[in-house]
């Protein structure tokens, strides 16, 4: 598993062995590419954030401040040494980057609305069931501006429809236990 693109591109990353589903390099090139160059300057959170993948794409691809959320000790290591050796490639000016270590459904941003992409990426089973809590802690997570997304990563054959937001693009697999990212904005009202 490696960084697919920006300043720390091939850098690789390494995820502890048990209990993490990383997500793969396709996947995480294939989104990044769909979101070109709006990553540069964000802000960006990453839940369930494992060995940090996503967040640690953005940062590599220009985002100016991400915060990481994961409970897993291994993984937590692992994120750790992977955001120095991403912050090393980087060289100056590097990002503002946080990490909590606090289970996703107790954890509660001081600063709501303050982020312009969440990447959510539990374990498939989560995605399913706990849905609806994911994008309520996403709602109260998501910047206002119109051009904010959330970027949900689950099993390609489940797909969403909760109420106040639109799927807008949906990458990767439509098979059981395949990842597939569903890529959401706010509904517009009306």
């Amino acid at each position: 598993m490696r960084i697919t693109g920006g300043m720390a591109r091939g850098i690789p990353l390494k995820c502890p062995i048990k209990n993490v589903r990383p997500a793969t390099d396709r996947i995480r090139q294939a989104l990044f590419s769909s979101l070109g160059n709006a990553v540069a300057q964000s802000s960006v959170l990453d839940l369930f954030a494992g060995s940090g993948s996503y967040g640690l794409e953005a940062i590599s691809r220009g985002a100016s401040d991400c915060h990481f959320v994961e409970k897993n000790r291994l993984a937590l290591a692992s994120l750790k040494e992977n955001l120095a050796t991403v912050k090393k490639a980087l060289g100056g000016g590097e990002p503002l980057c946080r990490i909590s270590s606090r289970d996703v459904f107790s954890w509660r941003p001081k600063e709501p609305r303050g982020f312009d992409f969440i990447f959510i990426d539990p374990p498939y089973s989560q995605a399913v069931e706990s849905s609806d809590s994911l994008f309520a802690l996403a709602e109260s997570c998501l910047s206002e501006n119109p051009d904010s997304r959330l970027l949900f990563e689950m099993p390609g054959d489940y797909c969403p429809n909760p109420g106040g937001w639109e799927l807008v693009r949906r990458l990767g697999s439509q098979k059981a236990g395949e990842p597939a990212v569903n890529i959401f904005k706010r509904s517009s009202p009306g």
